[in-house]
Parts: C-alpha cells; sequence; structure tokens
C-alpha cells in the first residue's frame, strides 16, 4: 500500500496569477495538474513549448489531455495524440458522454448509447497502439440512468475493454453509488479519481429526479466518505488522485485547495 500524489484541476484560473499559483501549489506537495491544454498556445508553438518547460521546472507534470466525444475521427484522433506525447502524458479524457445529455434537455436512448460506447471502445484502441488511455469522466447520472434493468456505468464496464475510468467520487455518490465500491469494482481500468465533497441540498429535479442539488465544498468537509476513498486508492497503489470542486462555498478557490490537500496530508494519505 502506498500514498497517492496529489494533483489538481480546475481552480486556478489562467490569469495574470496562474504561474504564481502554479508555484505555491508545487511548493505545498502538489505533483500534477489537468488538464493538459491549459498549456498549448492556439497561436504560438513557441510558447506552447515554454509553457511546458516552465511547468516541468516547477517539478508539476500533466496528466490527461481532453478528447471531444462528439469527434472521435482519425484526424482528431491524431491531434490527441500528438498533444499527449508532446506533454508527455499517457492518457486522454472525455469528460461527460450522451448518458449525461439530461444536462442538455436531451432524454438518454440506449441504441444512443451502445452505439457511443462502440464509438470509446475503436477509439480506445487506436490510442492505446499509442501508449495512450482513452479514460472516461463520470457524472451522476451513469448511476441513476438504467437501460433495460441494468445501470449505464455497467454498460460501459461490460461493454469495452478499452476504455479506463477516471471516477468522480462526488458525482458518484451523488448518483447514489458508494465509490470505493466502484472503484474496486473496476479494478485495473481505474487510472485516477477525482477526489471532490459537497453538501446536500435541494432537489436536481432539472438533471436526476429525487437527487440531491449539490453545494460543493473542500475535501473533507461534507458527506463523501474521503478517509474510506483514500484508503481504497492506496490499496489500489492510484499513482495520482486530483482534487476538484466545481464551485466554490466559502472560500476562495486556492483557500479550498490548500485546505483540501493539508487535509488530505493531515490523515497521512497523500505524499
Amino acid at each position: 500500500m502506498r500514498k497517492s500524489n496529489a494533483a489538481w484541476i480546475g481552480f486556478t484560473p489562467k490569469d495574470e496569477f496562474f504561474w504564481e499559483n502554479l508555484e505555491e501549489l508545487a511548493n505545498l506537495g502538489f505533483k500534477a495538474y489537468e488538464p493538459g491544454e491549459a498549456f498549448f498556445s492556439k497561436d504560438s508553438e513557441t510558447e506552447t513549448d515554454e509553457n511546458i518547460k516552465r511547468l516541468w521546472d516547477l517539478n508539476l507534470k500533466a496528466l490527461t489531455v481532453s478528447v471531444n466525444r462528439d469527434d472521435l475521427s482519425d484526424e482528431a484522433l491524431s491531434d490527441v495524440i500528438n498533444k499527449a506525447h508532446k506533454i508527455n502524458v499517457d492518457r486522454a479524457t472525455i469528460w461527460c458522454g450522451w448518458v449525461n445529455s439530461r444536462m442538455w434537455d436531451q432524454i438518454p436512448q440506449y441504441d444512443d448509447y451502445m452505439k457511443e460506447l462502440e464509438r470509446y471502445e475503436t477509439a480506445g484502441s487506436k490510442l492505446n497502439k499509442e501508449g495512450i488511455k482513452l479514460t472516461y469522466h463520470n457524472h451522476s447520472q451513469e448511476y441513476t440512468e438504467v437501460f433495460k434493468g441494468v445501470q449505464a456505468y455497467n454498460y460501459m464496464l461490460s461493454n469495452t475493454e478499452n476504455v479506463h475510468f477516471l471516477l468522480d467520487v462526488c458525482w458518484a455518490h451523488i448518483g447514489g453509488a458508494n465509490p470505493v465500491e466502484v472503484m474496486r469494482r473496476i479494478g485495473d481500468r481505474l487510472t485516477c479519481i477525482h477526489l471532490k465533497d459537497y453538501v446536500p441540498g435541494y432537489p436536481m429535479a432539472d438533471i436526476d429526479p429525487g437527487r440531491p442539488r449539490p453545494t460543493f465544498t473542500a475535501v473533507g468537509t461534507g458527506v463523501v466518505d474521503i478517509k474510506g476513498v483514500m484508503k481504497c486508492a492506496m490499496e489500489m497503489e492510484l499513482p495520482y488522485i486530483s482534487i476538484e470542486q466545481d464551485q466554490m462555498r466559502n472560500l476562495d478557490c486556492m483557500s479550498a485547495l490548500n485546505l483540501s490537500y493539508l487535509y488530505l496530508k493531515e490523515i497521512d494519505c497523500v505524499n
């Protein structure tokens, strides 16, 4: 059993304090940042190279690049592969899928979902040949949507081999799942977790009927079993966990991120 390295996603906007914040977090003990697109310039290859070097000079690394689920063409995947190799990552992440379509006022259908899983599997196979794992990030709907009596997440687990998983433990909990049980069920296809916490609030009638609308909060100050999740992460020897908070509660971004990291440090589960 070994401790994980701490990463983060979000929190640090691309403003004049971006690099200052990265340096502060690296000095605190963070090891990585996601996603890698933050360091790619649309206008200058030289600027991209300088950004990546600056990231590495801080002893930080990127964990993943992003994949557009609506464009899994060879051309689009070639761009993903090039970016992944340039910033030296071995993951490419789909951040949401068709099963989350209630967020766009659409009802997910079984046939559409199964076709999407086929596209993911094909794309995952192509990326795998380049040493890159296609990784899927969940929300709550993967657990609340049921097709033919089977939970949507179970379809993804059983109908793919070349799709790996970035488990957002907060959204899994909101969807009624036990994050630790999900982690164990995913097994060696689990690449990382998004460690996030929340306080239940009003019903999410527009997204998930009967589910709580979360008030996101710093890790360790909400209802997610963070200690249990991190114990499992260490048992599975996950190299990285990534702290996330979709919206701030009482603290500003850097304070919430510092508090979250220090909580994990205090319970002795991150390097």
